[in-house]
């Protein structure tokens, strides 16, 4: 039904497990996903809590990804977007990142290339535009930089950037600006 469909796009716009606090955050419940996965083991891998993360779900295959991905890519687009939507508000809403702690450094590196890749998956140039040129994101995304570099997870920081690069070349195409594309160096000049 339709519930089903709605995680299984959600899940399809992840290459890692999600946590079930975000995917209840995202307006499923709790139970439904309880009596869901019994019946479903061959769509889903549940991955159990360890020390350092709850419960987590993923798609148990990489094809029915791609297959949710080409077969409803209107639908996916969507779900891009809403999920893009949600991240950009969280990251730009939230009193400045000056004091931000580590948990929320790695918490934002990873909602950082999520949204960059949503962005993109979304096709929606107003909204990747508004993220790109946005000032308290800028500054947040370098902190996350910072800390990704001194922590030596260098693979990371370059996935963000790869990210921002391909938002900026997108919008680009469609409104050439001084500050877009002297960001866009920037990029290039730390990755």
């Amino acid at each position: 039904g339709e519930p089903l469909l709605r995680l299984l796009m959600v899940l399809a716009t992840s290459y890692a497990p999600v946590p079930l606090d975000e995917i209840s955050d995202l307006g499923f419940d709790p139970s439904m996903l309880q009596g869901l996965l019994p019946k479903l083991p061959a769509l889903f891998l549940v991955i159990h809590p360890s020390s350092s993360s709850g419960w987590q779900l993923q798609l148990a295959h990489q094809y029915l990804r791609l297959h949710l991905q080409e077969h409803y890519s209107h639908r996916y687009s969507q779900t891009c977007q809403r999920l893009a939507a949600r991240a950009a508000h969280q990251l730009m809403d939230r009193p400045m990142w000056s004091n931000a702690e580590n948990e929320t450094l790695e918490a934002g590196s990873h909602r950082l290339d999520c949204l960059y890749r949503w962005l993109l998956d979304s096709q929606n140039m107003e909204l990747t535009e508004s993220v790109v040129t946005s000032q308290p994101l800028r500054q947040f995304r370098n902190r996350v930089c910072g800390f990704l570099e001194q922590r030596g997870r260098f693979h990371h920081k370059l996935a963000i950037l790869q990210g921002l690069k391909s938002c900026l070349e997108v919008v680009l195409q469609f409104h050439d600006s001084t500050e877009l594309r002297d960001e866009l160096a920037w990029a290039y000049n730390r990755s």
